[in-house]
């Protein structure tokens, strides 16, 4: 009886050490960005740079600890994976805050967690004022964050999860609500191709707002928040800012579409399907609901407002695109425009979220795969040990 108390003890602690391990390397991953975004700050002659590389050494340094605590670990429980699903979201976001909390004036460590935590989320709401004049590190900073939450910091995760003997998609389900089949065998090689679609298209976007008249700075971290959906610009009047630059309003668009479909279905386009992704039906009623409401509200902004079609068009689907995608991003208050097109919006911005705008048949559809994964997730719950 000893030996088994002593046995189930020595098995607890070790999964416990495994946690620490897996938050260790992400700590240790999270402090090389840190060191990025110092290149940066040094690239551009801003002292801030000593804030980004000690914050880096203190994260790194807590990472390594917790990775050589956990070093013999083997083993993790279910139950412990939700945890470390969680823990992983919070030391990401309260490590991140650090340097917002120490460069930025008059940020309060309240504002600086709720700014990281808007980023690692791609939520897009923030705190902070005077963006065109911030410190290209923080704006870097904030770029990066919002990047790495739209991939999902998971996502990253697992890649290493393997090396570290855990079930790379056991801690993917705990994170992610998709449900749908795998189309590659192993988490590490799904993650990897979605990681690689997820790169290749910043790299797309990053180059086409560069050719269409954005600095390299601009283009870097406007692309890195296109593709991830979370709306956070450089500027306080975010791409307002580009007022007369259309074409930029036009990539934006085309990019955060490309952005709010499902990765693995460009996967499955790359590996020889090449219409995978125009006979998913999310797809289709995504694109078709865009192109209504687009063209509903150019025809209401010509009528009602005497403007120009090719600029109604312009800034109608910019902002249909942004809302209905959740990134956020505004041309221009569309609250002037009139009632009609601010009851749209209120619509589009909970449709965009939880895809109320859906064809009854496809809702039905929907609503099927969310009562298979509460039934999965209760018969998870009741073996968890």
């Amino acid at each position: 009886m000893a030996a088994t108390l002593v046995l189930g003890s020595a098995v607890k602690s070790s999964s416990r050490y495994l946690m620490y391990r897996v938050l260790g390397h992400l700590l240790l991953m999270l402090s090389a960005v840190k060191l990025v975004a110092m290149a940066v700050s040094i690239l551009y002659n801003e002292s801030s740079f000593w804030v980004f590389l000690g914050s880096a050494l203190f994260t790194a340094a807590l990472g390594y600890t917790l990775v050589h605590k956990g070093r013999d670990a083997k083993d993790i429980k279910h139950r412990q994976l939700f945890l470390l699903t969680t823990l992983s979201w919070l030391s990401l976001c309260v490590f991140s805050a650090i340097p917002l909390w120490l460069i930025v004036p008059n940020c309060t460590l309240t504002d600086a967690v709720f700014e990281t935590v808007s980023a690692v989320t791609t939520t897009g709401s923030t705190v902070l004022s005077g963006l065109d004049t911030m410190p290209k590190g923080i704006l870097f900073w904030r770029a990066v964050l919002n990047w790495m939450g739209g991939i999902g910091i998971i996502v990253m995760a697992i890649a290493i999860l393997p090396a570290l003997k855990i079930g790379g998609m056991r801690l993917f389900k705990t994170e992610n609500s998709d449900t749908s089949d795998k189309i590659l065998p192993r988490s590490s090689t799904l993650s990897a191709a979605i990681g690689f679609v997820y790169l290749a298209l910043t790299f797309c976007t990053m180059t086409a707002y560069y050719l269409a008249g954005m600095t390299g700075f601009d283009a870097v971290t406007h692309a890195m928040t296109t593709v991830a959906t979370g709306g956070f610009a450089n500027y306080d009047s975010s791409f307002g800012f580009y007022k007369d630059s259309p074409q930029i309003f036009w990539l934006s668009s085309f990019f955060m579409m490309l952005a709010a479909m499902p990765f693995v279905l460009f996967v499955s386009f790359a590996k020889g399907d090449k219409t995978s992704l125009w006979r998913d039906p999310q797809v289709r009623a995504f694109v078709a609901i865009v192109l209504f409401c687009s063209v509903l509200l150019t025809v209401y902004q010509v009528v009602h407002n005497d403007r120009a079609v090719f600029d109604a068009l312009t800034h109608s689907l910019f902002n249909v695109v942004s809302i209905i995608t959740t990134c956020g991003y505004a041309s221009e208050d569309y609250t002037v425009w009139g009632n009609m097109a601010i009851m749209l919006f209120f619509y589009l911005t909970f449709a965009g979220a939880c895809w109320l705008f859906l064809p009854i048949p496809q809702k039905c559809k929907i609503s099927d795969r969310l009562a298979q994964k509460h039934t999965v997730n209760w018969s998870l719950y009741r073996r968890i040990p």
